[in-house]
Formats: C-alpha cells, sequence, structure tokens
C-alpha cells in the first residue's frame, strides 16, 4: 500500500485530523493523574484512593499510543515497528537512567535498609520488570516500613509491556484489513479478560499488591484508551462528528464530563487501596470514564475548529463563525495544568525517591519524629518539580529528538565578505562553550555513576531488621537444641 493510502482516509469527516500534539485536554488530565498520585503518597490520609491516578495515566497512554499507530498506519500504509519500540525507548529510558542516578548517589545518606537488593531493583527499573521483581519479591505496593525506593516504576514496565504487545497486534489486525471495529473488539475483550483477573486475583487476598501490579490483571485501562483512540483518535470516526453536531450536544457533554470528574474526585477521597470496590468496579470505572471525557474532548476540538461537527451538519454561517471563534479556547489548556501535564513523567519518575529520602533525612537534621514524616513529603515538593523541570528541559525534550544537540557550527554560512568574517568568532566562541558544558556535565554523569556503583556496591543483602529476626529465630533453634539435648542426657 502506497503513502497515504491507508484505509483510514475515506472514514475520516473532511478535514477532521487533529494533528497530534493539537489534541486538546490530554495535559489536563496527565495533570490530574499525577497530582492525584502526590497527594495520596505524599499525605495519604488526604486521599487514600489517589492510586487512581494511575490508571488517568493509562488510558491517556492508551489512546496517544493507539492514535499514533493508526496515524502512521494512515499516512504509510503500513506501521514500522521497531521505529516504534524505539521511539518509545527513546521517551522513556534516558529519564529513568536519570532518575537512577540522582537518587542512587542520594540513597547514601540515609539508612542502608533502603538499599537492599539495589542492584535488582535498578536491573529491573532498567528492563521495564519492576511489576514482577516486586512480585516475586513478595513487595506490598502500601509497604510502609521499609518501601523499595523504585517500586513506583512498575507502573512504566506495564506501559512497556502494553507498548510491546499491543503495537504487534494492532499492525497484525490493519495487516488482515480489521479497521476500526476489529481493534474496538480486540481491546474490549483484552479490557473484559484483565478486568475479570484482577477481580479475580483481588477477591479474598489479604493484600491486592499481587492483582494491582501484575499486567495481566492491570492491562484493561490501556485497553480502554486504546478502544476510545479507535473511535477518536486524531481522526474520529463520522458518527463522531455527527454527534457533536446534535443540538444539545454541548451542555449535555459538559455536564456527563462534570459527573465524570465528581466520580474520579469522589473515588480518590473514598477508595482505599484495600478496598474491594476498587477491584471489583472501582479502577474499571475509572478508566471508561477517562477514556469517555478524553472522547468528548476531541469532539470539542473538532467542534471549535470546525472540523468535525461543523463540516458534518449544517450549521448556520453565525453559528459555525461562533464555533470557530472559540477555537483559541480549545488551543489553549490553562497553563499550570499544562506546564504540569508536560512534566508529568518526570514528575511521577522522581517524586517517589524524594519523599522517601526527605522523610528519612528529616530525623537525622533533628526534626521531631511525629513530624519529620510531613517535614519530609512537604520538602519533597518544591524538589521534585525542580529535578522534573531539569529532567523534562535536558533529558526527556533532548533524547525525544534523533539530533538532541544542535549544530554547533550554523550562523555563519549564509553570510558573505565581511559579515562572515565578523561572525565567525561568535560562532567559535558558542561552539568553544557548548563543548566546554559537554565536557562538564560528562564529568558529571562520570561521577554519578561511580558514587552510584557504590551505592549498589555496599547495598546490604538483607534490612537490619530481617537481619534481627534471622538472628532471633537461629538463637531460638540453638536454645531448643541445648534444651532438648539437655532432656535425653
Amino acid at each position: 500500500m502506497t503513502a497515504g493510502s491507508g484505509k483510514y482516509q475515506g472514514r475520516l469527516p473532511a478535514g477532521g485530523s487533529v494533528r497530534h500534539g493539537d489534541l486538546k485536554w490530554l495535559n489536563t488530565l496527565r495533570a490530574l493523574g499525577v497530582l492525584l498520585v502526590l497527594i495520596y503518597h505524599f499525605f495519604p490520609s488526604l486521599l487514600a484512593g489517589g492510586f487512581i491516578g494511575v490508571d488517568i495515566f493509562f488510558v491517556v497512554s492508551g489512546y496517544l499510543i493507539t492514535s499514533l499507530l493508526l496515524r502512521e498506519y494512515d499516512a504509510a500504509g503500513r506501521i514500522d515497528l521497531p521505529a516504534f519500540w524505539r521511539r518509545r525507548w527513546r521517551r522513556l529510558f534516558p529519564a529513568i537512567c536519570a532518575m537512577l542516578l540522582a537518587t542512587l548517589p542520594l540513597s547514601l545518606l540515609i539508612s542502608p535498609d533502603f538499599r537492599v537488593d539495589a542492584a535488582r531493583q535498578s536491573a529491573a527499573a532498567l528492563s521495564w520488570t519492576t511489576n514482577f521483581y516486586e512480585l516475586l519479591t513478595g513487595q506490598s505496593y502500601e509497604a510502609q516500613l521499609l518501601p523499595h525506593l523504585f517500586i513506583h516504576t512498575w507502573t512504566l514496565s506495564v506501559e512497556m509491556q502494553y507498548y510491546l504487545i499491543w503495537a504487534a497486534v494492532v499492525a497484525v489486525l490493519l495487516v488482515t484489513g480489521r479497521a476500526r471495529f476489529g481493534i474496538i473488539i480486540t481491546a474490549a475483550v483484552f479490557f473484559a479478560v484483565s478486568a475479570a483477573l484482577m477481580r479475580l486475583f483481588a477477591e479474598g487476598a489479604d493484600d491486592p499488591s499481587a492483582a494491582y501490579m501484575s499486567t495481566a490483571s492491570h492491562f484493561f485501562p490501556l485497553m480502554a484508551g486504546s478502544a476510545f483512540a479507535s473511535v477518536g483518535g486524531f481522526s474520529p470516526a463520522p458518527f463522531v462528528g455527527r454527534l457533536a453536531g446534535l443540538k444539545y450536544f454541548k451542555p449535555v457533554s459538559l455536564a456527563c464530563v462534570a459527573a465524570g470528574l465528581a466520580f474520579i474526585i469522589w473515588a480518590s477521597i473514598g477508595f482505599s487501596f484495600g478496598d474491594g470496590r476498587v477491584y471489583a468496579w472501582g479502577i474499571a470505572a475509572v478508566s471508561l470514564i477517562s477514556g469517555a471525557i478524553i472522547l468528548v474532548a476531541c469532539a470539542w476540538q473538532g467542534l471549535a475548529e470546525g472540523k468535525t461537527a461543523v463540516s458534518a451538519t449544517k450549521i448556520p454561517p453565525r453559528d459555525s463563525d461562533a464555533a470557530a471563534g472559540s477555537a483559541s479556547g480549545a488551543r489553549a489548556e490553562w497553563k499550570l495544568t499544562n506546564y504540569i501535564g508536560l512534566r508529568s513523567y518526570s514528575i511521577y519518575l522522581f517524586h517517589w525517591p524524594l519523599m522517601i529520602l526527605c522523610q528519612h533525612i528529616a530525623p537525622a537534621l533533628g526534626v521531631p519524629q511525629p513530624s519529620a514524616q510531613l517535614v519530609g513529603s512537604l520538602a519533597a515538593i518544591p524538589l521534585t518539580f525542580a529535578a522534573a523541570e531539569l529532567s523534562y528541559r535536558h533529558v526527556e525534550q533532548r533524547f525525544r529528538l534523533k539530533s538532541p544537540t544542535p549544530a554547533l557550527t550554523t550562523g555563519a554560512s549564509g553570510l558573505r565578505g565581511e559579515e562572515a568574517a565578523n561572525a565567525k568568532p561568535a560562532v567559535a566562541r558558542r561552539t568553544y562553550r557548548r563543548r566546554f558544558v559537554t565536557a562538564i556535565a560528562i564529568c558529571a554523569i562520570a561521577v554519578l555513576c561511580v558514587i552510584s556503583a557504590r551505592a549498589i556496591a555496599t547495598a546490604p543483602l538483607m534490612s537490619g531488621i530481617e537481619s534481627d529476626l534471622k538472628y532471633g529465630a537461629m538463637t531460638l533453634d540453638v536454645m531448643d537444641m541445648n534444651e532438648y539435648l539437655e532432656g535425653r542426657g
């Protein structure tokens, strides 16, 4: 199939394509998700169910990834899976490396117990297998005594496993001629099976961590996003345009979105990690509501830009002008939520280890123990956003591009004579400055690598508590043996 002849092209409403990066309100949903998770971790008594923010993330990821796959097929007639996986790797891996290099050296400042099995923790984070590692070691998601520094990367493991599996499934469905309907049905089946497994695994379990962190049982929020993307995506199906053109679509959809957001807030307050409702229907409901909100936002955007409903229905010119006039509202998200949403990945990466570090450094600085956790959480907030800003600007943005470093010799090539001669010293200064900064960065990374290696090499095999328990058990065994021998004597 030649480029641009994908099967979706004939199905699009006139002008109904939304460019990637122009799909609005996704950053607002990302911001909502990461803020729920932050409040849940930093101040658990305020939002006992804030962990559902992870599922909002999953739905957004499922929607975006499936939309990108469909758009690539529509443009090129095929999906280049190796290139897709390379892009995902560039998106996630460098920031994880930055997080490890920043936090492993700092872990030397707190109890060695938090570095137990640091080598395997780091390897699991880098290989996208943290969820399997945590399940095999029996770590609880809500462990309060000695939580793993990198347990939060289990979500990235589930996402990467989704990228590997779902991209291949979509490619096969498209090659075999199964268009939107086939993808929707497949996603719905995966959703139902995964949701049923979560309910099955959690039912009767004292600790639902296995149900929560397993890929098989927590795959369905991603599938919800994928199913909605098959309907909406960057190029909505025609019926979405017709629906958006209905007379009362805007007020009714606005009321539905408000009700959906109210449910999400209620769930984040009313649920708790051990609540059976979470695994029976709670996460499924949050996933479906989040997907529906994205689809409605897509329809709003098409309506505002006069691309979907306006072109598909007979709307008087003045109404069309009014819709086009509100396009600026669709184009611009709120600055704060847009800022947080763009940096949500790095915020999520850094918040957990920085919180643990701050909460356990606070007592060493003289903070009384009852207040140490609160003070540590408050201190971790600005540190998290500062680290996220640095990671976003200098890691995420650079490595997402194929050529992250700007050309060092541009600036004088288009000039002649005296102008070129005058420009060359400035270009040379910029070149030397960039080389100097690059050299400093390389040295800093090398130092961090050495300190991180030391943190891993000096990590104990077991925590102090585990050692005491083991020693105590051995002592009891010796005492029992002595009593047995004395009895026989």
